[in-house]
């Protein structure tokens, strides 16, 4: 029942495969309960092995693998962010809802709360005398695909005015009354993938707690893995502020690298910022691309400097779409981000350029607890989290925790008895 709750896309739906596919008939409510009751106790679980972390030496906690597990080669961190809504359904948080509908003080989107998960990931792979891809690879460079993944990352405009009416070989939007046409494209040229290890295991660690509190959780679950005797460590992350000071508090001895594609993102906003013709935006953004590539993202801050000069600066209260703000985050993005933006070192190093690997276990954790109609109470919230990030790890991870349960349990209500 419990493995049923956290695969459905729902309880209801997890009701459906039960009987359908085991002729066993349990009702949602009982798989709720007896899903978040195991929740519970795998938090439980976490919390003590996270104490048990803490309370180690710095030494132990830096340098000490426990006994019988071998360290990899490469251990590589990395964290990012999800969003799903809670509702508080108490007597309490009812009547606050019906007061603020009263008073018209209603927020937006008030209902979202933020998820954490972390990729704890063990790899392997050589290093390099030199750089094993000094060229910018042709499908970094531009084009379609690239603009609409970058697009999806964020932080991408739209196209310019001065740009719209110029016809884009590439557009593959279908005229009205006209056939659409293929999407079938020409190949690149440079098929090679980008240089990095190779993941040997995938743990996936998500919580609704605070960063400050998930980041020693994680921690903890990568001391677990001998990740203190790696030959090679690396933390690979967006740049996001919170996500930094974790990782400078409890992975202060790794290599950090700010995500590639974050980073060629910025360069594409900061192209359309600037305007001119479609042709004029790609190529200022190839030549971006290319400085940042080979490690060269001071030269991409002054010729922003210059822009931002021409532009002007941009007013306290500018849109992330006015040209000048765009630019300005931008330039703060890159300065802030240079030291982790050395990527010729990096692929020299053998390590990951992108935390792709993270931006796929933050959508499949999502799948279960995120959607317009899903709300979860606090704790069932941090309770699915917590079982769909085994779910998703390496290893069977989930099922092996669910085995350790020999005891009958059959999820039915405990109710106090009078004396």
């Amino acid at each position: 029942m419990a493995l049923a709750g956290v695969i459905g896309e729902s309880f209801p739906k997890a009701e459906t495969y039960l009987r359908q596919l085991a002729d066993i008939e349990a009702s949602a409510q009982r798989i709720r309960r007896i899903t978040l009751l195991r929740g519970r106790e795998r938090i439980a679980l976490r919390q003590r092995i996270t104490q048990h972390y803490h309370d180690a030496s710095i030494p132990d906690q830096l340098g000490r693998v426990p006994d019988g597990v071998t360290p990899p080669m490469i251990a590589a961190i990395s964290f990012d962010g999800g969003r799903y809504q809670v509702l508080d359904r108490s007597e309490a948080g009812t009547i606050a809802r019906a007061e603020q509908r009263q008073s018209g003080n209603r927020r937006k989107g008030e209902y979202w709360k933020e998820s954490r998960v972390g990729c704890v990931m063990s790899m392997s792979g050589s290093t390099h005398e030199v750089d094993p891809m000094p060229e910018l690879p042709t499908f970094l460079a531009g084009g379609a695909d690239l603009q609409r993944k970058l697009t999806e990352i964020g932080h991408v405009m739209a196209l310019p005015a001065s740009a719209a009416s110029h016809v884009d070989e590439e557009d593959e939007t279908p005229k009205p009354n006209s056939p659409r046409r293929s999407r079938k494209k020409a190949l690149p040229a440079d098929l090679r993938p980008l240089p990095g290890p190779d993941l040997v295991h995938r743990n996936c660690v998500a919580s609704a707690a605070c960063w400050r509190d998930f980041g020693e959780t994680v921690a903890a679950e990568a001391w677990l893995k001998g990740f203190a005797g790696a030959e090679r460590k690396v933390c690979i992350c967006d740049g996001n502020d919170a996500i930094r000071r974790v990782c400078e508090t409890h992975f202060s001895d790794y290599v950090h690298v700010l995500d590639l594609m974050h980073a060629l993102g910025y360069a594409m906003n900061a192209s359309r910022a600037v305007g001119g013709s479609r042709a004029e935006i790609n190529d200022r953004y190839r030549h971006w691309a290319e400085q940042i590539w080979r490690g060269q993202v001071r030269l991409v801050i002054a010729e922003l400097d210059d822009h931002q000069a021409a532009l002007g600066e941009a007013p306290k209260d500018a849109s992330a779409d006015d040209p000048r703000e765009a630019i300005r985050r931008t330039r703060v993005y890159y300065t802030n981000q240079q030291s982790r933006m050395d990527y010729p070192r990096y692929r020299r190093l053998g390590f990951p350029l992108t935390s792709s690997l993270m931006e796929s276990a933050v959508k499949q954790i999502g799948r279960r607890v995120k959607g317009s109609e899903k709300f979860w109470s606090a704790s069932g919230g941090d309770e699915m989290l917590t079982l769909r990030g085994d779910l998703i790890s390496d290893g069977n991870r989930l099922v092996n925790f669910l085995a350790q349960f020999t005891a009958p349990t059959d999820g039915t209500r405990a109710y106090a008895t009078a004396a």
